[in-house]
């Protein structure tokens, strides 16, 4: 695909961000249970944008949001703190490397099909 795809009114350009997120946390992202991603790195070229969202094993966006902050790394206490927004069991995934990435204005959409890159995991850049 070249230039900007559009599907059902939602534009995702090739400089567009798209986030890989397993499919249960990405659906209580969605019904806006989930504000916080946690993950084992910050996220800093991504604070202030809006990006896409994508479930692990599928090739549709099916929202976005706006990364907002990301906080960490997060401590035994701020873990427990922000649970109720991050809705992860048990202990810190990460220890010591642990990062809530904070969304807000998460929208979902309509199914715009993707194409995913080689050796992507987390982000990927465009449609495909």
């Amino acid at each position: 695909m070249s230039g900007t795809e559009q599907v059902s009114g939602v534009c995702i350009s090739p400089r567009d961000s798209i986030l890989i997120i397993f499919a249960d946390p990405l659906d209580e992202i969605l019904r806006g249970k989930k504000r916080y991603e946690i993950r084992g790195k910050r996220c800093p070229s991504k604070l202030g944008t809006r990006v896409w969202l994508a479930a692990y094993g599928s090739s549709a966006i099916t929202g976005s949001a706006y990364v907002a902050a990301c906080h960490g790394p997060l401590d035994t206490n701020t873990w427990e703190a922000l649970r109720s927004g991050h809705c992860v069991p048990g202990p810190r995934l990460y220890g010591d490397h642990t990062f809530a990435w904070e969304f807000h204005d998460v929208r979902r959409c309509a199914s715009v099909p993707f194409r995913r890159k080689q050796g992507a995991i987390t982000w990927q850049t465009g449609p495909g």
